[in-house]
């Protein structure tokens, strides 16, 4: 799981960003990522469950945003990796 702070940039790089130059054709990066996540192997149906948290009581955090998108070994194409959707987290009210 790719975790990062926004949905329009990667280190300079303007988001959406196509991937298909590294062999992930139709696939695209659509956040940045600071952070990755590995993941549990999925169950039998193909879902696999992440969790955030505790996310803890100060006063930064509310409206405080994450945006998250998983990537996920497949061998329909070159690169073995597919992505998914976005993701975007808010954390409180705002």
């Amino acid at each position: 799981m790719a975790a990062g702070f926004s949905n329009t940039e990667w280190a300079g790089i303007p988001l959406p960003l196509a991937l298909n130059f590294i062999g992930m054709f139709g696939c695209s990066a659509l956040c940045s990522a600071q952070l990755f996540f590995p993941l549990p192997s999925a169950d039998p149906s193909d879902t696999t469950t992440w969790a955030l948290g505790p996310i803890p009581n100060g006063p930064g955090f509310p409206g405080f945003t994450l945006f998250t998108q998983a990537w996920v070994a497949d061998s329909s194409n070159p690169a073995g990796l597919i992505t998914s959707n976005l993701c975007q987290a808010i954390v409180g009210d705002k």
